[in-house]
């Protein structure tokens, strides 16, 4: 909790799962790199980070610091817009 953005890592793995390899050779792996970097650098050109305490400005791993930002509406500003972003972007590869 508070890493990586679980929508980020979410289409990671859906990306993997359409496109990744299920028998090890190195022009598959190759390929799934190829995936897996052009995805993130999509991300952060449309969110700017990965690390969901950077995109939230705060830890939501600590109790306290969740609590302000479901109080405060931190997670509907920002979560929406990861989730769309994410399967857009799996979208475009698909």
């Amino acid at each position: 909790m508070g890493a990586a953005c679980g929508a980020f890592t979410g289409a990671l793995m859906a990306l993997g799962m359409a496109k990744g390899f299920s028998e090890f050779s190195p022009e598959a792996k190759s390929r799934a790199e190829s995936f897996t970097l052009q995805f993130i650098g999509a991300w952060k050109e449309r969110i700017g980070r990965i690390d969901c305490r950077e995109i939230l400005n705060l830890d939501p791993s600590d109790p306290v610091q969740r609590q302000f930002a479901r109080d405060n509406g931190i997670f509907e500003a920002h979560c929406p817009q990861c989730i769309e972003t994410a399967i857009r972007i799996v979208g475009d590869f698909l």
